[in-house]
């Protein structure tokens, strides 16, 4: 329960922080990155009780509970808030290009575990998910 309040969180400050970028083109493709970073943290929990983390770097957060989760989208957002304010007067077209590839990839990430969480509980019987 509390992830979903974390991914709440995560979501409302994607909305603030395309709000808040003076160059309007790079609204949408912040809010596409936050909106995919969101359904791979949460893809990655809901499949966490099924099998394990592949990433080393996201591991050790994965492996902590709903309180490595929240420092890992954490760390996360952060991140992003520190690219696009890197980036965003400098280079703003490489940077949308960036964001748009990077939450492609973050989609088909969430995408593979939902499904591969699926075809997992498919042949065996699944734990149910954040426990």
């Amino acid at each position: 329960m509390r992830l979903s309040v974390s991914s709440a969180s995560i979501g409302a400050i994607m909305m603030l922080l395309s709000a808040s970028v003076s160059a309007q083109p790079l609204a949408i493709p912040v809010t596409l990155y936050g909106a995919a970073m969101g359904a791979d943290w949460i893809s990655t929990a809901r499949a966490g009780s099924t099998f394990d983390e592949i990433n080393p770097l996201a591991r050790p957060f994965t492996s902590s509970g709903w309180e490595g989760y929240a420092i890992g989208s954490a760390l996360d957002t952060s991140f992003l808030v520190l690219t696009v304010a890197t980036f965003h007067t400098s280079h703003p077209k490489a940077l949308r290009i960036s964001l748009l590839l990077a939450a492609a990839f973050r989609f088909a990430v969430a995408y593979h575990n939902f499904a591969l969480r699926s075809q997992v509980c498919a042949q065996r019987a699944c734990p149910p998910p954040f426990h």
